[in-house]
């Protein structure tokens, strides 16, 4: 199970007991990982092509 799942199941959880505050700090982490997934990692990606092809063309 992948992190993204496990908070998806807390977030369900939290709400159908009723507990607002985990719903939403679960609710936070998803967003923040999948931000991650979808900004992040592509551009640390593109950080190090872009180092790469500075240090063979220097």
């Amino acid at each position: 199970m992948d992190l993204v799942t496990a908070l998806v199941e807390l977030y369900a959880a939290a709400d159908e007991a009723g507990d607002a505050e985990t719903a939403r700090l679960a609710e936070r982490m998803i967003w923040h990982e999948t931000s991650d997934v979808e900004v992040l990692y592509p551009a640390a990606l593109f950080v190090e092509e872009a180092m790469r092809s500075a240090a063979t063309d220097g």
